[in-house]
């Protein structure tokens, strides 16, 4: 009886006299057998289609970083633990499409992807708020919106409006998965067909199964193909 005694004072005294820097700590319990799923992709088609685009302009300048939090970028302030958590729940669960860093992983810009959804009102609100939020920190917020096909330049020159510095065309370091040992050359040919799209000779590449064809030289914004046996 006096070990529960004690006990409950303990918990009264915890309860009341914490300081206001104690850090709060959320324990979580694992459920096995519950609703949960892995998703088979990671970003949206769009997402994904405008995340290419930007890697074959940034990627080897930046770093790109994708479904940000927000509450890893800003820091929530507050001057007791209510008003903390207030301003902390705002960002919780809110992210930014993408985040451009330097190599020094300082934090450049967040970039919006903007589809139809952007023009409810409660997506309104959303964007309205992650504006202040970026422009009250000093970070700049680039907004695009979405596309069947991105044009480089109009990347490359809002990136380089925001940092300063402009990127090339060089190609980018190939992404995790193309880290492959590099295939035979691809057969020589005479007979290279026009991009039916882009009207442009079309260049040779190869599947990630190493079966060669022809692609436009515009990919991604232009996806247009042709199989070696059909040229």
């Amino acid at each position: 009886m006096a070990n529960i005694f004690y006990e409950i004072l303990r918990q009264v005294a915890l309860t009341f006299f914490s300081g206001p820097e104690e850090e709060y700590v959320q324990e979580y319990e694992y459920i096995p057998n519950s609703r949960y799923t892995s998703k088979i992709k990671f970003l949206t088609r769009n997402e994904r289609d405008f995340f290419e685009a930007l890697y074959n302009i940034a990627g080897n300048h930046y770093y790109i970083f994708a479904q940000v939090r927000l509450a890893d970028i800003f820091n929530a302030q507050g001057d007791d633990r209510s008003a903390y958590f207030t301003a902390f729940n705002k960002i919780a669960a809110k992210h930014v499409d993408f985040l451009l860093c330097d190599k020094d992983l300082n934090i450049l810009t967040g970039i919006e992807l903007d589809d139809s959804t952007h023009e409810l009102g409660y997506r309104q609100e959303r964007d309205y708020f992650v504006n202040e939020l970026f422009e009250e920190a000093g970070i700049p917020l680039l907004r695009f919106l979405v596309r069947e096909s991105y044009y480089p330049d109009e990347i490359r020159a809002a990136i380089a409006e925001v940092t300063g510095e402009s990127t090339d065309n060089t190609t980018p370091p190939p992404l995790p998965n193309e880290n492959r040992a590099t295939p035979p050359p691809l057969p020589a040919t005479n007979d290279i067909p026009i991009c039916p799209n882009c009207l442009t000779p079309m260049v040779l590449r190869r599947s990630r199964y190493g079966r060669p064809f022809w692609g436009c030289p515009h990919f991604p914004m232009c996806r247009e193909t042709i199989s070696i046996k059909d040229s």
